[in-house]
């Protein structure tokens, strides 16, 4: 039963981020993105401060290795398919391109820890 003043809250809200909310859990993500499933992927969305997208990617069921494929190129999809706005789908693609400069910067550190 809902109270007066109170609303109801739809089992469609009742996500990760209500869990670690809710529960103190927080959902810990693999080093490498291209590893993360949909759920860790929204989660890095959210920590980048890029909530409003975390719909569409999960609607769309990007995981961290479609995401990593991400490009300029796709902006387009990005609108007709996800129906991001403009900057939405800017910031979306400027955080891809971070986690591919930090995998790269990964990259090197371990090729020059080899030699």
């Amino acid at each position: 039963a809902v109270m007066a003043g109170e609303e109801e809250e739809s089992s469609d809200n009742f996500d990760l981020m209500s869990w670690e909310e809710n529960f103190g859990i927080t959902m810990t993500r693999g080093e490498n993105p291209r590893d993360w499933n949909v759920e860790e992927f929204c989660c890095a969305l959210r920590d980048a401060g890029l909530e409003e997208c975390v719909p569409a990617a999960r609607r769309a069921k990007i995981d961290g290795m479609v995401a990593m494929t991400l490009t300029a190129k796709d902006e387009a999809a990005l609108k007709e398919e996800l129906g991001l706005s403009l900057v939405m789908r800017r910031k979306l693609l400027f955080f891809v391109e971070s986690l591919r400069e930090e995998e790269e910067r990964r990259g090197e550190e371990r090729r020059g820890e080899e030699r």
